[in-house]
């Protein structure tokens, strides 16, 4: 996922963006950087071994690898210089977005933007920059947080946003449709590989304001597909300004959006996959498929899970019985327990009565 396992933060992303990663990096990142929160068990040293394992059996086997952004190619190989002898190919992720593209939301430069930030909010995806934002881009715009989960419902509150802490994903092109947005705010803070999310806002014909990071920076051309900002405060608050006094600029990328090429599909994405490993022709399945519970499974696994699960039963059977067993011995053992305690006493009542009875 993301740069694992040559990056331990998952995002190369250390004040700025990471272009070597020693082990001295490794272990000051470890240490010092707030975004590396995942694999805080793992030591620098132990990670470090691991990480060049990783890459000796790429090389020693002659693994291709295959990432979604020439971006991340980029990066892997500044921070390992070993993966250039490792063949990479890009293959961008599909996505079926099967909802017509938004009518362009034309404004005046008297009016407010409308701003949607879509996804959920953590630190990696731009929460602490928004709020250092907040203040001075109200009155230049309403913005509203899309499927911000509920740490975005708390900052909306904060800040007196609309929010939508979740939605289902057929439902995303209706929402944005009845919001009617002027752009879409992705504030990533880390460089993203892909971003699904960006997919769907220029699928949808919203022009997308993003961070000029990763992936964001090799998808989208400044004033012509979208717009790029420094992943800072200030730079946040110049686009925005610069948006809201200068209408045409976001009408003229709507435009370039609403005619440009359909949203690549996840079954072009395959096509690509199958052109680097081809399907080879495999036998007809011997065994009958199973329906149901089983679907899927042939004839000799339903038969493995339905023996399974009458061992399962019969076990369970058993630990009952065993429990009973347990239940009377204790009873048998109390019993007899009770009996002595009742015999001893007896015999004790008995010499008390006949103290010099046996020769005593």
């Amino acid at each position: 996922h993301d740069v694992y396992p040559r990056c331990q933060a998952i995002s190369p992303q250390f004040d700025t963006s990471c272009v070597r990663c020693k082990l001295d990096n490794l272990r000051r990142c470890g240490r010092c950087n707030p975004l590396n929160d995942l694999f805080g068990d793992r030591v620098g040293e132990e990670w470090h071994a691991m990480r060049g394992l990783f890459v000796s059996h790429l090389l020693r086997g002659r693994i291709e690898m295959v990432v979604p952004s020439p971006s991340v190619a980029t990066t892997l190989r500044q921070l390992e210089p070993r993966l250039n002898d490792v063949a990479i190919h890009v293959i961008p992720h599909g996505i079926d977005l099967d909802a017509p593209r938004l009518p362009i939301a034309p404004r005046t430069a008297s009016e407010r933007l409308r701003i949607v930030v879509l996804g959920r909010l953590s630190v990696k995806k731009g929460r602490n920059l928004l709020r250092a934002a907040a203040k001075k881009l109200r009155p230049l715009a309403d913005i509203t947080l899309v499927g911000c989960g509920e740490i975005g419902v708390k900052l909306a509150e904060e800040f007196g946003w609309n929010c939508i802490e979740r939605y289902e994903q057929e439902a995303l092109p209706d929402i944005l449709r009845s919001l009617a947005p002027h752009a879409g705010l992705l504030p990533s803070i880390v460089p993203e590989t892909f971003s699904y999310t960006l997919s769907e806002l220029m699928g949808l014909g919203i022009p997308p304001v993003v961070t000029a990071l990763g992936s964001f920076k090799d998808r989208v051309v400044d004033g012509e597909s979208g717009f790029l900002f420094e992943p800072g405060k200030e730079a946040l608050v110049d686009v925005v300004r610069r948006l809201h006094a200068q209408p045409e600029l976001l009408e003229r990328v709507a435009r370039n959006l609403a005619s440009a090429a359909p949203s690549r599909t996840t079954a072009e994405m395959v096509d690509d996959y199958r052109k680097l490993l081809p399907l080879a022709s495999l036998p007809i399945a011997r065994f009958r498929v199973g329906i149901g519970r089983q679907t899927g499974l042939t004839e000799p696994y339903r038969h493995l899970t339905e023996a399974y699960t009458q061992l399962t039963e019969a076990y369970a059977r058993s630990q009952e019985a065993h429990e009973r067993i347990n239940a009377a011995t204790k009873r048998w053992w109390i019993l007899r327990v009770a009996r002595r305690v009742i015999e001893f006493r007896e015999n004790m009542r008995g010499e008390r009565r006949n103290p010099f009875e046996n020769g005593r």
